[in-house]
């Protein structure tokens, strides 16, 4: 090979040799074949390298290479060798960045390929995770293949454009190909790869939005909102698991998202603001009492209260100081006067109207999530 056509392909050399020793592997003595393995595996994979630093990397170069990764894969699996299948795949994701980067131009084309072989990879891996799962611990929730087609999927993000499809592409697949790893897990894990593609998908969404133009008066909620249908989705995945840290979280991102969307209104002032954060509190509000959550109808009578507070600051705000005077004395006088009017109730052994109501809210609200 290397003094045929000047030493110009001397680099299908190792190919040459790995199909020759397989053949010796498959058709000699079995007593042989377990000292081959240890002479091909090592072999292939130098063999494959050998290919990788051809300069210049070229289409028959790239062509050989994917022979001898198949080639090497299959063998590997005829070897029983499941675990070594990882390094042959890596060697391809090499091999075709080096590819695209030399001899595809444009952006969608490229993530076009890398798309089609995290498909078909992933496509392998389902099969492959049939079919070995008991036999290899490797494939208890990931095999070679999944592994490499979410590598794959994540090279998608090194040669993004300015094209809504080349935006949303990588994020929508990684989403797919948790869903797909959804059933690798037993039933009360499931949530896991769910929740993971959900999380995922905010990347396709923000791109989406920043594509496309909307309305000034609209764009915080449209950045901010999508927290809280990630919190209820994924409430919902887990289905009563970890309710009280998700109970926190759910807290913590209304009173987040709450703030947030306050502060855009104080920033622009505007009528419309007003009522698109009184609408959406007056929203969880009625969620809140309808499905009973405490998160979503405390904090929404919170927010729509302090709006409606902010809205009339120019009415309120202009009040004489008497006026304040006038209204804080006489809520002290009716806090007192009601304070003795209980205390004399207590004395006659009577419950007063407004402590039962107290008393049957409390334990109503205790049934809430």
């Amino acid at each position: 090979m290397d003094l045929y056509h000047n030493g110009q392909l001397q680099e299908f050399a190792p190919l040459v040799i790995s199909i020759a020793v397989y053949c010796l592997w498959k058709f000699g003595r079995v007593s042989n074949q377990k000292h081959i393995n240890w002479f091909l595996i090592p072999w292939s994979s130098f063999g494959i390298l050998v290919l990788l630093f051809v300069y210049p990397f070229g289409i028959m170069h790239y062509a050989a290479l994917l022979l001898y990764i198949a080639a090497f894969i299959f063998y590997l699996f005829k070897s029983r060798f499941y675990y070594v299948a990882s390094i042959p795949l890596v060697f391809l994701l090499a091999g075709t960045l080096q590819f695209l980067m030399l001899h595809v131009a444009g952006s969608v084309l490229k993530q076009g390929i890398l798309a089609l072989f995290a498909v078909v990879l992933a496509l392998i891996g389902m099969g492959v995770y049939k079919k070995y799962k008991q036999k290899a611990a490797v494939f208890s929730y990931g095999d070679p293949f999944l592994i490499l087609a979410f590598l794959f999927v994540v090279s998608l993000y090194f040669f993004q454009d300015q094209t809504l499809l080349s935006q949303l592409a990588p994020g929508l697949l990684i989403s797919l190909l948790f869903v797909f790893l959804r059933s690798r897990f037993a039933s009360e894990q499931k949530w896991i790869p769910a929740v993971m593609a959900l999380v995922w998908l905010l990347q396709p969404y923000y791109s989406f939005i920043g594509f496309i133009q909307i309305p000034a008066v609209f764009l915080r909620e449209v950045q901010v909102l999508p927290f809280v249908l990630l919190v209820i989705l994924g409430k919902w995945t887990l289905k009563g698991r970890y309710q009280s840290h998700t109970n926190k979280l759910q807290w913590f991102i209304l009173i987040a998202v709450s703030f947030l969307l306050i502060e855009d209104g104080l920033q622009s002032s505007t009528v419309m603001d007003a009522i698109i954060l009184g609408s959406l509190s007056l929203i969880s509000i009625l969620a809140g009492f309808y499905f009973k959550m405490k998160a979503y109808f405390f904090i929404g009578s919170g927010v729509l209260l302090l709006n409606v507070l902010l809205q009339t600051r120019p009415y309120w705000g202009n009040m004489p100081w008497w006026a304040y005077l006038l209204l804080a004395g006489t809520a002290l006088i009716s806090v007192a006067s009601y304070h003795e009017w209980q205390k004399q109730q207590k004395s006659k052994g009577k419950e007063s109207i407004l402590i039962a109501f107290k008393n049957k809210l409390i334990r109503k609200l205790k049934e809430w999530d």
